[in-house]
C-alpha cells in the first residue's frame, strides 16, 4: 500500500536526486502482504473480526463480472529503494489506520 506520505516523500526524494536521465519509480511496501492478512489488520483497527469462509464454489450472480482474478501481482519497489534510499514514512499499520480513519471521516462528511 502506498500511503500519500509515502508518495509525496518518494516524489522529494526523485526531485532532490542527482541521478541523470529518466525513471519510473514503483512506490509501495518492501513486503506486501496477503490480501486476506490486510483485511484482517483493518478489521483489527476497525475493532471487528473477520469470520472467513472459503469456497471453490463458483462466484454469486452479482459478482460475476469479476471473475476469478490472479491474485499475485506484487510491485518491485527495488529500483527506489537502491538509487534513493526511499523507506516509507510510516509502518504498514500506522498507514492503514491512518486509511480507516480517513475512510471513516469523509464516510461521516459524505453522508451529512
Amino acid at each position: 500500500m502506498g500511503h500519500a506520505a509515502d508518495v509525496a516523500y518518494a516524489v522529494v526524494l526523485a526531485a532532490e536526486s542527482e541521478e541523470t536521465g529518466f525513471s519510473v519509480y514503483n512506490v509501495g511496501e518492501a513486503c506486501t502482504p496477503a490480501m486476506r492478512e490486510r483485511a484482517d489488520l483493518i478489521a483489527e483497527i476497525m475493532g471487528v473480526k473477520i469470520e472467513w469462509k472459503e469456497t471453490a464454489d463458483d462466484l454469486p450472480e452479482e459478482f460475476s463480472m469479476f471473475g476469478r482474478a490472479r491474485t499475485d501481482f506484487v510491485v518491485d519497489t527495488t529500483l527506489i529503494r537502491r538509487r534513493l534510499g526511499f523507506k516509507e514514512r510510516l509502518s504498514s499499520r500506522d498507514a492503514i489506520k491512518d486509511l480507516v480513519q480517513w475512510s471513516c471521516s469523509s464516510f461521516r462528511h459524505a453522508t451529512r
